[in-house]
């Protein structure tokens, strides 16, 4: 055994370390309030779980209530307070501070009160979303079909506790890191939020016009035409008796079969695929992808859009449209736009559904389409996917930064690394 170390339910900690379940450093605890009346524009903020952003309480979408001072008094968040999810998100939580606005907690929410003489709020939060606080809650939840956890769940988790003044300096620590990360975080909705007004007006307005015409999608300039889908496309899905008669999953495929959940906003999501063999591809010639060829599920996730960047590694899966565009049609551009607010709403036009999202491809080749010169439309893709790559390198970053928090908590909350 290492020296100075001793061997606890949590593996080796250091020697004047304590093992505490969080029983013994809790005041009180109580539940939050079920909220019957509705939202109003004046009133009382009303933290959800939605709300809580470990360890961060934010207010940007929290709603108010219209209560009266019986209820403010039962349910007000202290400095300190310290706010557990219950239900669905469990391992989410949120430290509530003095400069935060007068806020009650709502149901789904249990709000814990600690003995400051034994532990650091920041701490016992860092501690909560490590994996040796995850580990112990999801060996509580273990086949519950609904995830719920209660206040002696919480109250029996065993956590490592060290010296205040270490406490506190691994809370330091952690929390630049943290900190890092909401900045990042920020930054990407900025981006975002920027692409998104960008997007607005270069695919309807474009680059530098000063003349535009009436449509009957709106004003677009005079060089720039409205068109059906169908006519600056082909537009191709697996047929059902393709799919029942012939198809097959190979593990050890070299084609990957993208489903819905695979597609993203001009970028594929591959963590999670399906494979077919290459023969079965080329026997389906009709629904295999190309290179400039544009993926568009059209039950479910509709809405996401990307443009295939190489021939002979994708085929299209069930409830997914194969677009290819024509000669005088840039695939990026055409990507982006069907990305756009203007398309989402007219997926809500011709959806066919109301339990899922439901556009079938004759309703999908109807869709109207603004068509700039190839020209400009290589130039607004352009500009489009140089915001992508900034949102990219971002979330890169930030992957790393949260992957550097784990190490780290990992191996400060056990005394791995001293930092007295």
């Amino acid at each position: 055994m290492k020296e100075g170390y001793k061997k606890t339910e949590l593996g080796l900690v250091p020697n004047e370390w304590n093992l505490l379940r969080i029983n013994e450093i809790t005041k009180e605890h109580k539940q939050g309030y079920y909220a019957q009346n509705k939202y109003e524009e004046k009133g009382t903020y009303l933290v959800r779980i939605t709300d809580l952003n470990n360890p961060q309480i934010k207010y940007t979408q929290m709603p108010k209530l219209d209560v009266d001072n019986e209820i403010i008094e039962q349910y007000k968040l202290k400095d300190g307070d310290f706010l557990f999810a219950r239900s669905g998100a469990i391992g989410r939580y949120g430290i509530y501070k003095k400069e935060y606005p007068k806020t009650i907690f709502a149901s789904y929410l249990i709000r814990f009160r600690f003995n400051t003489s034994k532990v650091i709020n920041e701490y016992v939060g860092y501690f909560y979303e490590s994996d040796y606080s995850q580990k112990q809650l999801k060996a509580i939840t273990q086949g519950s079909s609904n995830i719920n956890i209660n206040a002696n769940n919480i109250k029996s988790l065993l956590m490592c506790v060290p010296p205040l003044k270490e406490q506190e300096k691994i809370a330091d620590i952690l929390s630049t890191i943290a900190y890092q990360i909401e900045d990042t975080d920020r930054l990407i909705e900025k981006t975002k939020e920027l692409k998104k007004g960008l997007m607005q007006r270069l695919l309807t307005k474009g680059i530098g016009h000063k003349e535009f015409k009436k449509t009957e999608v709106g004003e677009i300039p005079v060089e720039w035409e409205v068109k059906l889908l169908e006519e600056v496309s082909r537009i191709t899905r697996l047929a059902g008796a393709e799919y029942s008669d012939l198809w097959e999953i190979q593990s050890n495929g070299k084609i990957i079969a993208l489903k819905g959940f695979n597609i993203g906003e001009n970028k594929l999501i591959l963590n999670d695929i399906e494979r077919i063999s290459e023969e079965l591809s080329n026997r389906l010639i009709r629904s295999k992808l190309f290179k400039g060829d544009i993926v568009f599920p059209c039950v479910g996730t509709i809405g996401k859009a990307t443009v295939i960047d190489r021939d002979n590694a994708y085929h299209i899966n069930q409830n997914i449209a194969k677009i290819t565009p024509v000669k005088q049609m840039h695939s990026l551009y055409l990507s982006y736009f069907l990305i756009s607010d203007f398309v989402k709403k007219q997926i809500l036009k011709y959806n066919t559904s109301s339990s899922q999202p439901n556009v079938l491809v004759g309703n999908l080749r109807r869709f109207n389409i603004i068509v700039p010169t190839i020209e400009e439309q290589e130039k607004i893709a352009d500009v489009l996917s140089s915001i992508d790559a900034q949102i990219e390198e971002y979330e890169n970053k930030n992957i790393k930064l949260k992957e550097l928090k784990k190490g780290l908590m990992q191996q400060l909350l056990t005394g791995k690394i001293r930092v007295i």
